[in-house]
């Protein structure tokens, strides 16, 4: 089930959907990457339940899976040989539990830009960017667009063409139907963007209309998330997220500090889950009212 539209600020979505991936992206410490995978598979859960819980993790899984076994293979750094490969190169437990972690990160990130799809709109991004950069905002709009789209009509595609026999037959006809698709899509780019030079979209000057109005919601929203995320941030300058994998596993003795560094990170993570919450409450109100 797809959630509601959120009348949350674009400028507060887009800080709570993108800060997270991005120090998920940097921080290796297992406790982070646990923290923020936990806190993308509750937020998917939140905004599509279970269902597309299962429809993301069935694409992201096998990848973290494949980055795991990767990172075993090619990767022999650590001083824990717990037996050799059949080509005689040694796998350590180091290297092991950093190919465990660096598929975590992978999952945990491609799970919280699942989430970014669903809440994020191209009038989002157009609204948020088009003054700084408008071709980059028509840039991210169009992709966001075109995505759903190319699926769709490549699906219509296939099932316009008979299913031939034979696995080359079947390789050549599914590079037939993306290449017409492809050719669609180029075409369709072209079309939208001579639409919209017509338009005078990104001369100097013209204004736009905009339905988003930052409220004192908004207002205090953003600062909690500027105050966990600069938190955070101080957090990652001090070293108390470090952690080392390699030539042995190594991890910091936990102080006061640490753990209210970490207390402020498993917040950070849970902050978008916070803001459909506090968007779902006055629906909740409503409907028990009715």
């Amino acid at each position: 089930m797809q959630h509601r539209e959120l009348t949350v600020h674009p400028l507060v979505l887009f800080g709570a959907f993108f800060s997270v991936p991005g120090f998920a992206m940097f921080l290796m410490h297992p406790l982070c990457l646990l923290l923020s995978f936990c806190g993308a598979a509750w937020c998917l859960a939140c905004l599509g339940g279970k269902e597309a819980l299962f429809q993301a993790g069935r694409f992201a899984l096998p990848a973290a899976l494949l980055a795991a076994v990767l990172n075993v293979l090619f990767n022999h750094r650590g001083a824990t040989i717990l037996f050799y490969l059949p080509g005689g190169n040694p796998c350590t437990l180091e290297s092991l539990c950093y190919g465990a972690a660096a598929g975590l990160l992978l999952l945990g990130v491609l799970l919280w830009f699942s989430c970014c799809t669903k809440v994020l709109t191209t009038e989002h991004f157009t609204y948020l960017f088009s003054r700084v950069s408008p071709a980059t905002a028509l840039l991210f709009s169009m992709t966001l667009r075109f995505l759903p789209q190319f699926h769709r009509r490549f699906q219509q595609v296939r099932q316009a063409q008979t299913t031939p026999a034979g696995l080359p037959a079947k390789l050549k006809s599914a590079f037939a139907s993306f290449g017409a698709v492809l050719a669609w899509a180029l075409e369709h780019a072209g079309d939208t963007a001579d639409s919209m030079n017509a338009r005078g979209y990104g001369m100097r000057g013209r204004t736009t209309f905009s339905i988003y109005r930052k409220t004192s919601r908004d207002r205090m929203l953003l600062f909690g998330l500027l105050v966990l995320a600069g938190s955070a941030l101080c957090a990652c300058v001090t070293g108390l997220f470090r952690f080392s994998y390699a030539p042995r596993l190594l991890a910091d003795a936990p102080t006061p500090q640490h753990i209210c560094a970490f207390f402020v990170y498993a917040l950070l993570c849970a902050y978008p889950v916070m803001i459909l919450k506090l968007e779902d409450r006055p629906w909740r109100c409503s409907k028990s009212t009715v």
